[in-house]
């Protein structure tokens, strides 16, 4: 073969430059790019375990691996690639492959060598311990036990979520405030006289209600006609008051809008049976209000979250669905929800789950997401 002088000088050059040049400057260097970015270069996307990685000279100097599929592909054909590879160091961008180790790899593939995929510390793949619950490590826009989820969004077309960024704000919402509804309080002598003799009835005094949870307190009003306050049905024709706070055998309920203000205490003496919104939901004729942003997640404020992108048709926002259970985490309350393909009451036959997830129970503003009919169907 016949190289030209000006050729020899220049590769004389090079390599002078080379070995002239500072050992940093020789290392390879890449910005971080996210799970979503990774993936979407990546020709095929798949977990496998190393059975061989050796040196080789094909197609370029570095290590050769061969490799066995674990699991499922998240992109492209695996099955097509012989052999992968990867730089011989660091300061080319290897991976430090070794037989029996596991790794995610997102694989370009050789267009001028068939069967060779390309491999190294820039493209996103990340060695992992198939043992371990840690999950797969390494992501900038993905955490560890959320990377599975996140790629089998990816591989059905569906775009991910910033799931780090949902994460951290999640206590913003599903937290209560003073105007949530929390729950239900019975006050029948009030509420419902007709459940009651006169004779019954003729020893009910009018109820106090204070501006704080202290007998002390400011009086804003007593209660002795079932006009008096606002309600909601906790049954079938039951109104009870609604409740925003609890304290200390004390209850925070709406007053009437001309009250002055919008709510105020009363001792529990003077009620009965509280419902919290635990115990009202669970297994009744529920819904999805307009206030839920029709996201659902794997865990309560844990996990991938999903969009809901295909609901059924809702009678003013209000989503069927069935309160499966619900968690605390923290000050947040979560419902674990089953969304139907329609209301139970629009047909004899037996509405479709088509969405399972867990849901918060208030909104950033406080308002509830979920709510139940009271007189079914």
């Amino acid at each position: 073969m016949n190289i030209s002088r000006s050729t020899r000088q220049l590769a004389c050059g090079l390599l002078l430059a080379m070995l002239l040049m500072p050992q940093a400057a020789l290392a390879c260097r890449c910005a971080d790019q996210g799970l979503q970015t990774y993936y979407k270069l990546a020709d095929s996307v798949f977990f496998a375990q190393v059975t061989e990685a050796s040196r080789t000279g094909y197609p370029r100097a570095g290590i050769g691996v061969a490799v066995q599929q674990v699991g499922k592909t998240f992109k492209g054909k695996p099955a097509s690639l012989t052999k992968l590879f990867t730089g011989g160091d660091s300061a080319s961008c290897g991976l430090k492959v070794e037989a029996g180790t596991h790794w995610l790899f997102f694989v370009q593939h050789d267009p001028d060598h068939p069967g060779i995929g390309h491999v190294h510390s820039c493209n996103g793949s990340r060695r992992y311990n198939p043992n371990a619950r840690a999950g797969i490590q390494g992501f900038s826009d993905t955490s560890a036990e959320q990377v599975i989820p996140a790629l089998n969004l990816l591989r059905d077309g569906r775009t991910p979520p910033q799931s780090r960024n949902l994460i951290l704000e999640r206590p913003a919402g599903g937290t209560p405030n003073q105007y949530s509804v929390i729950g239900l309080l019975e006050m029948p002598k009030l509420l419902e006289p007709a459940r009651y003799s006169d004779r019954e009835r003729a020893g009910f005094t009018p109820i106090p209600v204070y501006a704080a949870p202290l007998t002390g307190a400011a009086l804003l009003e007593e209660l002795d006609d079932r006009n008096d306050l606002p309600t909601a049905e906790f049954s079938y024709e039951r109104p009870g008051a609604v409740v925003h706070q609890t304290r200390n055998g004390w209850y925070r309920i709406s007053l009437r809008e001309d009250a002055g203000q919008p709510t105020g205490w009363i001792e529990s003496r003077h009620a009965n049976t509280y419902w919290p919104i635990e115990k009202l939901l669970p297994e009744r004729n529920s819904y999805l209000t307009e206030y839920w942003d029709q996201t659902l997640w794997a865990q309560p404020g844990g996990g991938l979250p999903v969009r809901a992108a295909k609901l059924p048709a809702s009678d003013k926002g209000k989503y069927p669905a069935r309160i499966v259970d619900s968690r605390s985490i923290a000050d947040s309350l979560w419902w674990k929800v089953e969304i139907f393909d329609r209301s139970p009451c629009s047909s004899t036959a037996a509405p479709k789950v088509v969405y399972r997830g867990w849901v918060p129970a208030f909104d950033r503003s406080g308002r509830n997401t979920a709510w139940f009919w009271s007189r079914g169907c």
